[in-house]
């Protein structure tokens, strides 16, 4: 079977850039609170990673202390045999996050790198994983 792709993913790439309102940041702590993650389709193959992440800075006998991050960047690992994409993973990086604990204000860009690798699997076989 011969597959085509649509679109061409280029090493680093800009998403979108875009002005954060308070309420948005504030919802978006909430969705990072409860773990919330995003799933997309690429080529009918399922790919999601989670959107932020809390990290407990203080501590003390009264209260704790919590800062709130959201990943600006993610990168894809896609896996393929000839001309069809077999398999393909996302990794937020740790280091590109946006700082939410507060409700401000703020300017963000969302980036994508993709790595593309070749695999032996067939792409008849490449939804084995999921049954």
């Amino acid at each position: 079977m011969i597959c085509h792709f649509a679109y061409q993913i280029k090493t680093w790439k800009i998403l979108c850039r875009k002005k954060l309102t308070k309420d948005e940041v504030a919802q978006f702590r909430r969705a990072v609170v409860k773990d919330y993650y995003f799933k997309m389709y690429y080529d009918e193959l399922p790919v999601w990673g989670l959107i932020g992440r809390v990290e407990n800075r203080e501590e003390t006998e009264d209260t704790k202390y919590y800062k709130y991050f959201l990943y600006k960047h993610i990168h894809f690992d896609i896996h393929y045999n000839m001309d069809c994409v077999i398999e393909i993973t996302a990794r937020m990086d740790p280091h590109l996050v946006l700082d939410i604990t507060e409700d401000r204000e703020v300017d963000v860009e969302f980036t994508y790198t993709a790595k593309w690798k070749g695999i032996d699997i067939l792409f008849e076989n490449r939804m084995d994983k999921f049954m």
